[in-house]
């Protein structure tokens, strides 16, 4: 019934878009800036490449969402934590230091080094494939693209859940740049630049662009007195654009990244077995005479925590323009990524036990594509191939620095992953109005994982490996009755790649497979005054991919356990509205509603100790996928002397979160609103400008995930920033 009036929803919502827009004719042309209609209100045409080919984004049969370079300053969007009720149906988690992006109730908790996103973050076209690294900090963006929906005829790497890609800014042909300075509360003061110009002529270019970014912490260690959640983040990032004809460009850069903080902290909550009265139930924290902190935002902790981070990067893409419509391109990729951390693993200032978690990947990626654009047909094709070499070193114990055989637990290990791939992706216009869109994937993708797993000085040796080989089709059909108006409908499918969680002996899952089924309708109507776009979808899972921690039999000791759901299915529809009524002011809204929910799944609850038993969670919500969620915006632009103010503000709500599979309030984060503002000073020259802005002003406590530690015998949880406010200011050149 509910599938059945999403339906009903849908046509009906198209069926009013093409009508209204047939009513006010088909005469008005997309407004342009700089045009003398700009203090007229209309939406402006956005222009992405997220099908590898320059499109406007209302003509594209995808769902998929554009945050240009302005707009990601003005919210604040800073990393891909700050791109939460920025966008339908997509949920921004972390925990450990580890990205758990969720989209339409597809995601990655498994925490553990050597786990994929099922959401994947593309930088100018190659993948970062840790999640850890996909927090770094977003600077000199040109913009933030991002589908939902399974990808894997348009990309490299395969993912179940979507795609963001960060589109940065290319070198120019005239001497340019920018400077930007904020300074906040809790000693915020951040810097961003870039430099921009010709080298050799008008056959070289190069940028150079930076930033740097601290604050204190949002919480203390009270035992130690210092600052944690803390931020101390570097980046630099030089480019090169060779020109050396007419039909070559070559686009070069390089990047360096660097953390040294005590950010990513999980907190104390509250007890896993309140009243227990059994030692190996209560915390072993308290039972050797420590406490918790009691402030959520607080620690209490023997060992100092410690965030150290780097990450090397190079990017080499090569474009020769055949002809007008045919293009070739090769994109070779290189990353180093690098973490060390440091965490008490008891959560108290009792000295028992800490945790060092160093890890590290080198990552070489190497694409091949083709694409062919005219007025009948758009394609694109390409091969792929994919190494990653991952080593990590999890130590449990009193002195993790310590003999392995000391440890409570060591979990040493690599993983080596080696993928090849082919994909293609072609639509062809049977009539100016009616396009068919056939694409497939088909790809082989090959680990070995090696482990030298140690608990109370006993070695376990383990070994897992494994291949598969695997296609993927999609089917589209998409109709544009009219210039303004686009309906569409596909069927895809979408595959993850068993991972493997380094130094476990646990062994390789099983590929995660989702059936995707979509419908939509986009349009701007009224004069280009109301944009309206409308999605219905439908997933059929099978092995998705969770993970959990069970207490060990050994007091202190644990069991992580990485395993393949049953069945899912996520089921939702989303509306994003933007409205101009009157030059200046600009209203827009995101809703999303997700039916997601495990459909056979039998596993054991945490929470029911060492004694649980199976039980089916079917019936419950998959984790990080509110049922609700919606944003409201509202923008309002006016002359003022010598220049003009903009006025911002936004409010996100989301409903009930569930972080595990087994949907309990303790671990889930209630309904709950959050809200921003802005007031932004530009002056007529556009050479400077000025804004205040605050975010989370309700100062809501707001949890990004909340798990079960076993050994601690306690629930953790973290959080989003708390109430931060500032001052910006910019100049260009």
């Amino acid at each position: 019934m509910r599938l059945a009036r999403f339906q009903s929803t849908l046509l009906g919502g198209a069926a009013i878009c093409v009508l209204a827009n047939q009513a006010q004719g088909q005469t008005q042309e997309p407004a342009t800036a700089g045009s003398a209609d700009d203090n007229q209100p209309g939406i402006q045409e956005v222009v992405v490449t997220a099908r590898k080919m320059s499109e406007s984004v209302q003509d594209i049969p995808l769902a998929i969402d554009v945050l240009d370079a302005a707009t990601l300053a003005q919210r604040g969007i800073v990393n891909v934590q700050s791109l939460q009720g920025q966008l339908p149906s997509i949920a921004i988690g972390e925990v450990n230091g580890i990205a758990q992006i969720t989209s339409r109730g597809l995601g990655n908790d498994n925490f553990a080094p050597g786990s994929d996103p099922s959401v994947g973050l593309n930088v100018d076209g190659v993948v970062v494939s840790q999640p850890g690294a996909q927090l770094g900090a977003f600077f000199d963006l040109e913009r933030v693209e991002v589908v939902r929906g399974p990808q894997g005829t348009l990309y490299g790497r395969n993912t179940t859940g979507g795609a963001i890609n960060l589109v940065t800014r290319q070198p120019t042909a005239d001497f340019s740049g920018y400077g930007t300075l904020s300074a906040g509360n809790y000693g915020a003061l951040t810097a961003e630049g870039a430099v921009s110009g010709p080298l050799a002529g008008d056959k070289v270019r190069g940028r150079v662009a930076f930033k740097a970014d601290r604050h204190d912490g949002y919480g203390n260690n009270l035992r130690t007195g210092d600052d944690i959640d803390d931020a101390d983040k570097k980046a630099v990032r030089a480019s090169l654009l060779l020109l050396p004809t007419d039909k070559l460009n070559i686009a070069l850069s390089g990047e360096y990244t660097s953390e040294d903080d005590a950010n990513y902290q999980i907190k104390y909550g509250e007890d896993s077995f309140p009243g227990a009265t059994s030692p190996s139930l209560i915390p072993p924290g308290p039972q050797a005479g420590g406490s918790f902190a009691t402030d959520p935002r607080d620690l209490n902790t023997d060992i100092d925590p410690l965030n150290d981070r780097e990450t090397v990067s190079a990017i080499a893409t090569l474009s020769y323009f055949a002809t007008d419509d045919l293009t070739f391109k090769s994109i070779s990729g290189y990353r180093h990524y690098e973490a060390n951390s440091l965490r008490d693993f008891d959560g108290t200032d009792a000295a028992l036990a800490g945790a060092a978690i160093p890890m590290q990947t080198d990552q070489y990626t190497q694409e091949l594509q083709l694409a062919y654009q005219s007025e009948a047909l758009k394609a694109v094709g390409g091969l792929y191939y994919y190494k990653e070499d991952l080593e990590s070193d999890i130590r449990i114990g009193a002195n993790p620095f310590g003999p392995t055989n000391a440890l409570t637990i060591s979990q040493n290990g690599a993983v080596d992953t080696e993928s090849v791939a082919g994909y293609a992706n072609v639509t062809y216009y049977v009539t100016d109005e009616l396009g068919l869109n056939v694409g497939g994937r088909w790809s082989w993708e090959k680990r070995i994982g090696d482990a030298n797993f140690t608990r109370l000085g006993t070695l376990f040796p383990f070994h897992t490996e494994g291949s598969v080989t695997d296609f993927t089709p999609r089917v589209g059909l998409e109709w544009q009755p009219d210039q303004d108006v686009l309906l569409y409908a596909s069927y895809s499918e979408g595959s993850k790649s068993g991972v493997i969680a380094s130094g476990s002996t646990t062994p390789i899952l099983r590929p995660e497979e989702v059936t995707a089924y979509e419908a939509g309708v986009k349009s701007t109507l009224f004069a280009r005054t109301l944009q309206a776009n409308l999605s219905l979808y439908r997933y059929d899972i099978e092995d998705l991919q969770v993970s959990r921690t069970l207490p060990g039999s050994t007091p202190g000791s644990f069991v992580s356990v990485f395993e393949n759901a049953a069945t899912a299915r996520s089921q939702g529809v989303e509306l994003e509205l933007v409205w101009q009524p009157i030059a200046g002011l600009q209203v827009s809204s995101i809703t999303g509603y997700s039916d997601a929910e495990f459909t056979d799944f039998l596993t054991v609850n945490p929470l029911d100790g060492p004694t649980g038993v199976l039980e089916n969670q079917a019936g419950n919500r998959l984790v990080q996928t509110p049922e609700w969620s919606s944003t409201l915006g509202l923008e309002y632009r006016f002359d003022i002397g010598p220049g003009s103010l903009t006025a911002n503000a936004q409010a996100q709500y989301q409903s009930r979160v569930y972080f595990t599979p087994f949907n309990e309030n303790r671990t889930s984060q209630e309904p709950v609103t959050r809200y921003d503002a802005s007031l932004r000073f530009d002056p007529h020259d556009g050479r400077w400008y000025a804004s205040l802005w605050g975010r989370n002003l309700g100062d809501e406590l707001v949890a990004t995930t909340k798990f079960v530690i076993a050994s601690g015998r306690f629930i953790s949880g973290q959080y989003t920033p708390p109430l931060t406010y500032g001052v910006t200011v910019g100049y260009n050149f």
